[in-house]
Formats: structure tokens, sequence, C-alpha cells
């Protein structure tokens, strides 16, 4: 019974131990901290204490929520990132660089691809008009090619879906932890008769740190030597 009851303690030490190790990351998506590449389909790297977060933009083949994603161009400004559809004039003017849905729906992918990544949370650098925004939360395999899926379609590919409304800048919207864990984060304007232009400079998130072998030995060594004093014990 009492080894039972060791060993319990030991499980139970072990869960307490993996809980308290995720390390809350916070990537300041801003224009000095990029590393970008240019052109429809490219992409900018972030790096936080060590961690990468991958961003790509897509644009639709309109703004009625239901066209098809088609790869444009992820833009950073020192407010936050835009997105410019690959055939529009009117995408290199102000507010059209935004992360917006005027003439097209417009999309930015975060991918982070550590075991465990639960994404936390998300800011706003800038805003012009509304400011609603859709988040889903998914898993799929590293550098996933997003192009001919569709918004209607993200669920069957099992990710979730939660709305902000009039989000405001330089303030945090979380994302419930434990529901929307996944490697992909998924932000785009929400779909209503609102016009949106919106520019994302933060992404949250928490990143479970991995045990070192020299831990989880100290662990098993300090429990086996609880169960053999106990053992000693019982037969004294």
């Amino acid at each position: 019974m009492i080894n039972r009851i060791h060993t319990g303690f030991f499980i139970v030490g072990l869960v307490m131990f993996a809980s308290v190790s995720a390390k809350p990351v916070s990537w300041s998506t801003d224009s000095d901290s990029a590393v970008c590449t240019s052109g429809v389909g490219n992409s900018c790297i972030f790096t936080e204490s060590g961690y990468t977060l991958t961003a790509r933009a897509y644009s639709t083949t309109n703004n009625s929520g239901s066209g098809v994603f088609q790869k444009a161009t992820l833009i950073s400004w020192g407010s936050g990132l835009g997105v410019r559809n690959p055939d529009q004039i009117n995408e290199i003017l102000s507010p059209n660089h935004a992360l917006d849905d005027s003439g097209r729906d417009e999309l930015i992918i975060f991918e982070s691809n550590y075991p465990g990544n639960v994404f936390t949370g998300f800011e706003i650098g800038w805003r012009r008009n509304d400011s609603d925004i859709s988040a889903w939360v998914g898993s799929l395999f590293a550098g996933f090619d997003f192009t001919g899926l569709r918004f209607s379609g993200l669920g069957g590919s099992g990710f979730i879906k939660n709305n902000f409304s009039n989000v405001p800048v330089g303030t945090q919207r979380l994302l419930r932890p434990g529901k929307f864990d996944g490697n992909y984060l998924i932000l785009a304007p929400k779909h209503d008769s609102n016009s949106e232009y919106i520019k994302i400079s933060r992404i949250n998130g928490n990143i479970p740190n991995q045990i070192p072998q020299p831990g989880i030995l100290a662990l098993f060594v300090a429990s086996g030597l609880g169960l053999w004093v106990s053992r000693r014990r019982n037969i004294c």
C-alpha cells in the first residue's frame, strides 16, 4: 500500500513538473524584428528567446468569405504585419496594405513547430474603421500550403474558430489555453458588413520545455530511494 502511495506521489510530481515547465513566448511582429523574403508567397520569421515563428499571407478571390485561398505578399511595418494582394494596384496605398477585407479577404498564417505549442493571444498595432477579427488554431504538418482551401473548410481540417469584436490597439486578446493548441494560428478580418483594416503586432504562446535527461534520471532515482526506504521500514 505504501509503495503505491509513493508511486502515486511520483506520478503526480511528474505531472506537476510538466505543467509548470511551459515557457511563455511573445513574438513582436514589427519591422525591426522580422527576417522576410520578398514577393508573392513570401514569409517572415520572428525569433524570441531562441524560438521562431513563421508568418505567411494569403488572399481570396472575393470578399464574401467564400473565396479560395491564394498566396499573397506579407508586408512588415513598424506597426505590425499587413498583406498585399498580388494583382491589385491599390494594395500599395494606405490603408489597403493592411490586413483587410477590401476587394478580397486576406489572412495571415502563423506557424510554430514546437511539440505541445499553445497559442495564447495576439495584439494589433494599428487599425482603421472596424477591427473585428476571427482566429483559427489547428495542427497540420510543417510548411503546409493553404492554397486552394477556403474558410469554410478549416473546421474540417481540425481548426477551431473564435471571433473577437472591436479589438483595441496594443491590448492582448486571449485564446483559451487547452482549446487553442496547435502549430498554426490564422488571423483574418471577421466576415461581416464592416470594413476592417488592421496590422498584427504581437503573437503570444506557451512552448513546453523539454525535460533534460539528467533531470528525469534524478527524479527516478529519488523515487526509487523513497520506495526502498519505505520497504526497509516495513521489513523492520
